[in-house]
């Protein structure tokens, strides 16, 4: 049985597994959570999507990325993006409308990378980057008019739109990207009420290795430390690596008997999946279930998203488990070099945050 690898309710049986398995494979299983009855049964997931449901599209994705130079021809019929960006007849004759004699020589031939970049960051100056986004729009508009609602515009037409949206685009005066203007706010970890305690979570991956570890502070109404842990989770996305932290910061204020216990994250994303749910094959439902079980339990947790700014003890733990081995490790004390983090977090010290507008 599965379940006979878990050696508690917060994780994976690490030298039990390493007994059977290599280490590359004990990484990737402990990047996930382990089993639990309460949680659910197992549902099958999809996982060539972001939704963990099925589509052709990303069947074909899935298949190019592993084979582009695939000879069968069911997938050579697939249009290509940049065949309807660009490609194609109705395309270029579009373009080059549009662009006349100042189409440069390699615009029909470079990468989408260098094409797209060109494009948007001058191209032939004046205007260029707004024109060429809505031409994009459109020719993809016009597409899918023609796959779905079986209708066929002229070129004329297409090239009216854009010349209109262009105008009123112009009119309104957007802004280019060197007019951007950057702006600076003041923010700060701030603590929870009398009667609550707060749990900054915070999770990271190591791009090359895909190490993932996440790492949680709790604190009181006045801002002191009360216990904090850091999570070697194995290899894992970065989603993963928030949820974990989530988890894991309610398995540990649940055994310490809180009642009141307000999680904040950086995750926007974690944030959003726990307050909205998902479907149940979601590549997330699982650990999304956990986090529901949580919550029904009695007792009042609440989550919030915070900036990375006013999370900075959080993730100095996250950072810390990769010097650590797999699985938890619960902290007697604070890490002495996290104290200064500790202090300004208590005295309420600003930090700047850059933001556009």
């Amino acid at each position: 049985m599965v379940s006979d690898f878990s050696n508690s309710n917060l994780g994976w049986d690490v030298q039990l597994l390493r007994s059977y398995l290599p280490e590359d494979v004990v990484m990737e299983i402990m990047g996930h959570p382990h089993p639990q009855d309460s949680y659910g049964a197992d549902s099958v997931v999809w996982g060539g999507s972001s939704n963990g449901v099925f589509s052709t599209k990303s069947a074909y994705e899935l298949v190019s990325s592993r084979n582009n130079s695939t000879s069968d021809p069911l997938w050579k019929s697939v249009e290509t993006t940049m065949h309807v960006l660009r490609d194609c007849e109705a395309a270029e004759s579009v373009w080059k409308c549009l662009g006349g004699s100042n189409i440069p020589v390699n615009f029909f031939s470079v990468d989408a990378y260098e094409w797209f970049k060109n494009n948007f960051l001058g191209g032939l100056g004046g205007d260029w980057c707004l024109v060429f986004g809505l031409t994009v729009w459109n020719l993809w508009r016009c597409r899918n008019e023609v796959v779905f609602e079986n209708k066929v515009s002229s070129t004329k037409e297409v090239i009216g739109r854009i010349r209109n949206l262009a105008q009123v685009g112009s009119v309104l005066c957007l802004p280019s990207i060197d007019t951007v203007r950057h702006g600076v706010m003041f923010v700060r970890w701030c603590n929870p009420e009398l009667g609550w305690i707060k749990f900054n979570v915070d999770g990271l991956v190591k791009s090359a290795s895909r190490n993932a570890g996440c790492g949680g502070v709790i604190r009181d109404h006045r801002g002191n430390w009360v216990g904090c842990f850091s999570f070697n989770i194995g290899s894992s996305s970065v989603l993963m690596a928030e949820l974990r932290g989530i988890t894991t910061a309610l398995h540990i204020a649940w055994e310490m008997g809180y009642s009141k216990v307000w999680i904040e994250s950086d995750s926007l994303t974690a944030v959003e999946l726990i307050s909205k749910g998902v479907i149940c094959n979601h590549p997330y439902a699982y650990i999304l279930s956990q986090i529901a079980c949580w919550r029904n339990k009695p007792w009042q947790p609440v989550f919030s998203h915070t900036v990375r700014e006013c999370n900075s003890v959080a993730d100095f733990l996250a950072i810390k488990a990769h010097l650590l081995s797999l699985g938890i490790h619960l902290w007697v004390h604070p890490p002495g070099d996290c104290s200064n983090l500790l202090l300004g977090d208590r005295l309420g010290v600003f930090h700047n945050r850059s933001f556009l507008f």
